[in-house]
């Protein structure tokens, strides 16, 4: 937001932060779950809370477990990443389960910041979602269909920007294109659609960002003019709820 001219697209996956915690999120979900106050349900939904906002992270359980953790985690990641999609080949399972221990056994760094950005059960502490109005750089979100961040408060909060006066100025004076805000859903992918459902998700993202150029032709500065086609979305299972539209891209030539 204060720095668009660093900036050509910006993509998000899957993320945190957007959505704005619903009115009485912890009722709904003691009724949900069938939770009663004093229970041990309700316990754990007090201990989160408090070893949340203490700064308890997922990398510090994970290192407090000394040699129990691999365990855990190698059965923690067999099980999640075949729950949609493709799931992961043997050799891909091991190389991941590998990956993600030692990813969370070393040192935290910037897993110290999460208290900070996030509330507890990941609700952002500022969302972006009601502040979408204020970018000025095309940005397109992907979600997996099954995504626990649900997409369907962002397309909301896309729609919503879309409405406002100020944006809507920008698109009639040309400084805002029509791909401006835009979100894609990858069906039968949960949070990691590059994982679950990677062939869906690369063509998506290839449509985002990276489209073949349809003709050249030399510019009087010398450099190479390149026209970008407009992207479609294939028939694979994927949805896009916001059209995108690539506008014509001077490309300097290499």
């Amino acid at each position: 937001m204060r720095y668009p001219d660093h900036l050509e697209k910006l993509v998000l996956v899957g993320p945190a932060g957007v959505n704005v915690a619903p009115d009485h999120f912890e009722d709904s979900l003691r009724e949900k779950y069938n939770i009663r106050r004093f229970s041990k349900g309700s316990c754990l939904i007090a201990v989160h809370k408090w070893l949340w906002d203490w700064g308890a992270t997922p990398g510090q359980l994970i290192r407090g477990l000394g040699p129990w953790a691999k365990y855990l985690v190698e059965k923690y990641v067999g099980k999640r990443f075949s729950r949609y999609g493709d799931g992961l080949t043997p050799g891909e399972a091991d190389v991941f389960k590998h990956y993600v221990y030692h990813t969370q056994a070393l040192p935290g760094s910037g897993e110290h910041a999460l208290k900070y950005l996030l509330a507890p059960f990941a609700w952002a502490r500022i969302p972006l979602g009601p502040l979408l109005h204020q970018l000025r750089v095309p940005t397109t979100f992907i979600y997996g269909e099954k995504d626990w961040m649900d997409y369907h408060q962002a397309l909301a909060h896309c729609e919503q920007a879309l409405q406002i006066e100020d944006v809507q100025n920008l698109r009639k004076r040309g400084d805002v294109g029509p791909d401006h805000l835009a979100v894609k859903v990858i069906k039968e992918a949960g949070h990691f659609p590059f994982l679950e459902r990677c062939s869906e998700f690369s063509g998506v993202l290839a449509n985002v960002v990276v489209v073949p150029p349809q003709e050249s032709s030399p510019s009087p500065a010398g450099e190479t003019k390149v026209l970008l086609k407009t992207p479609v979305v294939s028939s694979m299972d994927t949805r896009e709820v916001i059209p995108a539209v690539v506008p014509e891209v001077d490309v300097g030539a290499a």
